[in-house]
């Protein structure tokens, strides 16, 4: 874990609500802060939760990931994850889910 991912890492576990941590989750990941996440974000939200979680995971678990993470969550199918699909959806990921409760 480099400096970067313990800042996030230390960031995410103060917030106490499964929305708060959504929120700052979308807020991270949104790089360009266009308010949506793009597919290229939405990989590398995959890969920053997995390294923040100590697991290195093969490419092709990371990309079930991502195509878990779009099937929940990207409810309008446009390829954009809006902060309120994210927000409103994203415990739907087993993913993410599994992230947010420690699995």
């Amino acid at each position: 874990m480099d400096f970067t991912e313990y800042m996030l890492a230390s960031n995410c576990t103060s917030l106490a609500q499964p929305q708060e941590k959504l929120s700052w989750i979308f807020n991270v990941f949104d790089e360009d802060g266009g308010g949506s996440i793009d597919i290229d974000e939405v990989i590398k939200l995959v890969i920053g939760l997995t390294n923040m979680g100590g697991v290195e995971a093969e490419r092709e678990v990371l990309l079930a990931c991502v195509q878990d993470i779009l099937e929940a969550i990207d409810v309008d199918s446009d390829g954009d994850i809006t902060r309120e699909e994210f927000v409103n959806n994203a415990m739907k990921s087993s993913f993410i889910r599994n992230i947010l409760e420690g699995n």
